[in-house]
């Protein structure tokens, strides 16, 4: 019984951590595209200011 308790808590461990894994892969991906949209932004107004 401890034993089964145990592996099912393992299983939901595992799935709890890619889910955390996914979780932050797709928040670096944000932040990758918002650097690049405000990178752009500011370079273009930059060249609007000289």
């Amino acid at each position: 019984e401890a034993l089964q308790r145990k592996r099912e808590l393992r299983q939901e461990d595992s799935k709890y951590r890619e889910y955390l894994k996914k979780l932050i892969e797709e928040e670096k991906s944000r932040e990758k595209e918002l650097e690049k949209n405000y990178s752009t932004a500011s370079g273009s107004s930059l060249g609007e200011a000289y």
